[in-house]
Formats: C-alpha cells, sequence, structure tokens
C-alpha cells in the first residue's frame, strides 16, 4: 500500500488515503483499492462517479474515478 494524499477536484483541502493495486486492466488504466484514513471527511466525496486527484506532496502523480463503493468491514 502506499500513503498518499487526494482531493476531490472541488476541494482545497486534501484527505491522507491508502492506495492498493489491484489490477492493470487491457486499455492500459488500473484498478485500485482506496482507503480513507478518515473516513467521516471524506464521506462527502464518496460518491460513484467522484474523480479525485491523487498526490504526493505537492505533485499530482494520478487521476482516479469512483466506479464502485464497498462496505467497511468494521462498520461504526
Amino acid at each position: 500500500m502506499t500513503n498518499i494524499s487526494t482531493r476531490a477536484q472541488s476541494d482545497t483541502d486534501p484527505l491522507s488515503v491508502l492506495v492498493q493495486r489491484i489490477d492493470i486492466l487491457p486499455d492500459g488504466s488500473g484498478l485500485a483499492s482506496i482507503g480513507f484514513l478518515v473516513p467521516d471527511l471524506a464521506g462527502p466525496h464518496q460518491r460513484i462517479g467522484t474523480e479525485i486527484l491523487i498526490a504526493e506532496g505537492p505533485k499530482v502523480v494520478e487521476r482516479a474515478v469512483i466506479r464502485e463503493l464497498l462496505q467497511p468491514e468494521h462498520p461504526a
């Protein structure tokens, strides 16, 4: 897993996430599981189709689109 920060397109405050790459698809795009370290802060942005920017420090290194939402293993 990689610990990086992400931000929704409309946000200015980054959120820390853990990214686990799962697969590379035939079109060259990747499939990954993204877990937010503070899910309550990320809640408003967790919608199908939301585009997020993945950054390492100030540099954007990837773009992601939420395609599926999974239920947490241990709901509060």
